[in-house]
């Protein structure tokens, strides 16, 4: 990976930013660079240089916005209903890079900026002719004299070269443009990661609720049947009602935060309520990779500080809005060095031809150029150059919260990671021969129901603590996604996994 200036880092192959400026000089073609991203989805946009501003010509780059990262997913799959479909990880983010209205609208703003660039490309090549013909003129005496008529042909030179700073503020507007499109995508992106993981956490939650109803529903029968046959209290049949009732509000009250995470991530991927989603797998199957790679520790060591500092500070110069403020600053420069330039007087020249009345042919040259007397543009410079201050001030306080930002949450996943490395789904599942020997115990009369609720409750609490880890880390990873600029598959891996049924939500 290169910086946007160019400049290549070392370990890029393994640390590379979700969308970065590529290298600068003349772009590669548009297929180049649709083949080297591996196929139809890395499409390619123009990007300007968002350095100083040169004497040269600004170069068009290409910039691949966020779905070029994206796995390649069906354009129906994408823009068609759904129809009961499983949706993966992969799927919700195609679908929402390709139905979200913000985006589209964002989008939009890419064709006014390229048409703004053009219209700066144009010289203001326009001659002015004036022509004055006199057809009327006499004498003292009285005697008709000949026709006096004059032609000046004139053109505007600017001498201080300000074509070439107006190209360079509409270039660097075009690839700010382009890289807030960027932005808004990764945003996206990190939204729709961020309400699946949540939609499959809350799945969790209510089967785990399911089967604590299940498990109470159970224990009451046995209750039950032991208290006819005068081996158990009414006291300990009322503890078994109260907690199946207790559990079946549970189980309720899980369904209804499950249904309304689902219906958050229906939104985001604005389908309709007609379109049912079905998530498939499960956060267990999802796999956690390391973003440090080698120079990680190992699970439960000390992170090396220098290191994620320094990974921290090269994935937020490379973020979509930092870029689009570096952007901002050439733009003001070029707008700063433009005020200047047009301190130095346009001058118009041109040839003129003119007859008089007597017949008498004049040939020669005009020229003529405004005095800067009271307004000579200084004014303006000092207004640009505070401005290109502002943009300086805006980029470097933005780069410095998004080092921040990048180093917090990657060190909030790098300690989840190890937590979920330290606790797999075999140690944490309930295990069900513990139920039934309490169970048992209890038959038998070595218990009580209390004891039977404790282990049970334990058990399951065990399960909820475990997923609410990889809860934890879901929504860390999100958070490296819109913090740090990584793509979701440079983050997690998804294993196959088989789709869960889909209830109707019943409306109210």
């Amino acid at each position: 990976m290169r910086h946007a200036d160019g400049a290549r880092r070392p370990g890029a192959s393994q640390n590379r930013a979700f969308v970065i400026a590529p290298p600068s000089g003349p772009a590669a073609s548009a297929g180049e660079q649709s083949a080297s991203a591996g196929g139809e989805t890395s499409a390619a946009l123009p990007l300007f240089a968002a350095g100083d501003v040169s004497h040269e010509r600004p170069q068009a780059k290409e910039l691949r916005l966020v779905s070029a990262e994206m796995p390649s997913v069906p354009e129906p799959i994408a823009r068609r209903a759904m129809n009961g479909q499983p949706v993966t990880l992969d799927t919700a983010i195609a679908i929402s890079l390709a139905r979200d209205p913000t985006l589209v609208a964002q989008r939009a703003t890419d064709p006014v900026a390229h048409a703004a660039y053009h219209v700066a490309e144009v010289y203001p090549w326009n001659p002015f002719v004036q022509v004055a013909v006199l057809p009327y003129a006499r004498d003292r005496e009285g005697d008709v004299l000949a026709v006096n008529h004059y032609v000046w042909l004139m053109q505007t030179i600017e001498l201080a070269h300000q074509q070439r700073y107006r190209e360079a503020s509409a270039a660097a507007a075009w690839s700010q443009v382009r890289w807030t499109i960027v932005q808004a995508e990764l945003t996206s992106v990190a939204q729709t990661e961020r309400l699946y993981f949540t939609a499959l956490y809350q799945r969790e939650l209510r089967d785990l609720a399911r089967r604590a109803a299940t498990l109470n529903e159970e224990l009451l029968g046995v209750v039950q049947r032991q208290f006819k046959a005068g081996l158990a209290t009414a006291v300990e049949q009322t503890n078994a009602k109260v907690a199946m009732r207790q559990s079946d509000v549970q189980a309720q009250m899980a369904e209804a935060n499950y249904r309304t995470a689902v219906l958050a991530l229906q939104r985001q991927l604005n389908l309709r309520s007609d379109e049912p989603v079905v998530l498939l797998g499960d956060l267990s199957g999802f796999t956690w990779q390391p973003i440090m790679d080698e120079t990680s520790p190992l699970p439960g060591g000390p992170m090396t500080l220098r290191t994620a500092e320094t990974l921290a500070a090269d994935l937020a110069q490379n973020r979509p809005d930092v870029l689009a403020a570096r952007n901002g600053v050439s733009m003001a420069r070029a707008n700063a060095n433009l005020a200047r330039a047009n301190q130095v007087q346009n001058v118009s020249i041109g040839p003129f031809y003119e007859r008089d009345e007597s017949g008498t042919v004049f040939a020669g040259f005009r020229t003529q150029m405004n005095l800067p007397i009271w307004d000579n543009g200084s004014a303006l410079t000092a207004q640009r150059r505070a401005e290109q201050n502002l943009q300086w001030t805006t980029y470097d306080q933005l780069r410095a919260r998004a080092e921040v930002e990048a180093g917090t949450a990657i060190e909030r996943y790098e300690r989840a990671r190890r937590m979920v490395l330290q606790n797999s789904a075999d140690q944490v599942g309930i295990d069900e021969a513990e139920l039934q020997e309490i169970k048992q115990q209890f038959i038998a009369g070595q218990a009580r129901i209390l004891d039977v609720f404790n282990v049970q409750n334990s058990l399951l609490q065990q399960q909820r603590t475990y997923y609410d880890l990889l809860n934890e880390i879901a929504l860390a990873a999100a958070d490296v996604t819109l913090m740090a600029g990584l793509p979701p598959a440079r983050v997690v891996n998804a294993t196959s996994g088989r789709p869960r049924e889909f209830h109707a939500l019943p409306m109210p």
